[in-house]
């Protein structure tokens, strides 16, 4: 008796050879796999010569073999769970973003179209990276750490921070260092960023260059004589201002406006009368100390102001508002 079976063989649509770029610099190991889960969204698609945002992103239901590859058999998974097939046009560009708890958002474009050989992409860590517990190698720096240059960006007027791409920049030529010698990456949600340097990059003088990606898209703001040290974390501070609102009782007061002069914008105080203002990144980055005069404003009418010095790249504390 004989038994017949049918078997099918299914070939994914794309094959992505993903990579840790500072396993990929740092790690003695041969281990170069990312340290966490990467999802693929599509966001934007290439129509009328520019990139136009779907109305929805769209995940790539992917998944991982045991060679460590990501392999997509042309699936969306849905906000449900639910699965469909891909729609997408072929040879029109789209927007690719990769998320991942550990690494920075990184965005690539290309046709989703079949490919037969696996895509290299190397992933930048993010703020949240555990740059500790990896062996690495030093050359001449036994002992030390990575170079790492962190910071937070936050929205001013005019500046969305969201999304914002932060960029190491040679001082002399004013051209961004290339991936063989920093990496770059996107500003998390809440601002959170982290540029790490390659273990050949000297201590010294960098420019930071911020670009908005969102509401403010394109913009840029450039600060320069931003210090790096060698084998060690640097931290580099926006400039800000912030204080306390309370009342009679001293309790916080909530929805307070905190104006700065000079500047076009204003801040409202928090839940707990607590409020923080930000000057745009490239504004007082030269050493000395700027006065200025702080106002705050309840909705009955009620004004206070105080008077303080802005410390460039740090965020100087104000005299708590006291109503009533």
């Amino acid at each position: 008796m004989f038994e017949v079976r049918e078997i099918q063989k299914t070939s994914p649509r794309m094959v992505f050879d993903l990579r840790d770029a500072f396993l990929e610099w740092e790690a003695t190991s041969s281990i170069r796999s990312p340290r966490a889960a990467v999802r693929f969204f599509v966001t934007h698609r290439w129509e009328g010569g520019e990139m136009v945002p779907l109305a929805q992103a769209a995940e790539l239901e992917t998944i991982r073999n045991p060679s460590g590859f990501t392999l997509w058999f042309g699936m969306l998974r849905l906000p449900r769970g639910c699965l469909k097939r891909s729609g997408f046009e072929p040879g029109v560009n789209h927007r690719i973003r990769l998320e991942s708890p550990l690494y920075s958002p990184f965005l690539m474009e290309r046709p989703l179209d079949r490919h037969p050989d696996p895509l290299v992409v190397s992933i930048p860590p993010g703020h949240a990276y555990p740059f500790s517990g990896i062996e690495r190698v030093d050359g001449d720096l036994p002992g030390k750490g990575p170079t790492l240059l962190r910071g937070d960006v936050h929205r001013t007027q005019g500046f969305d921070f969201e999304d914002a791409r932060v960029q190491a920049v040679d001082p002399q030529n004013g051209q961004a260092l290339p991936d063989s010698q920093a990496t770059s990456c996107w500003a998390s949600d809440g601002g959170a960023w982290v540029v790490v340097f390659h273990r050949d990059v000297p201590s010294g003088m960098v420019t930071l260059r911020f670009t908005a990606r969102r509401r403010s898209a394109g913009q840029q703001y450039e600060v320069g004589n931003v210090q790096i040290v060698r084998g060690r974390e640097a931290r580099h501070i926006q400039t800000g201002l912030r204080g306390q609102v309370t009342g009679p009782r001293g309790t916080g007061l909530k929805g307070v406006s905190i104006t700065v002069e000079g500047l076009a914008y204003h801040t409202i105080s928090l839940v707990d009368g607590s409020w923080s203002l930000y000057f745009p990144p490239d504004q007082f980055i030269n050493p000395g100390s700027v006065p200025v005069t702080v106002t705050a404003k309840t909705g009955p009418g009620e004004v206070l102001q105080h008077s303080a010095t802005v410390e460039p790249r740090s965020v100087t504390s104000v005299e708590e508002f006291r109503f009533g």
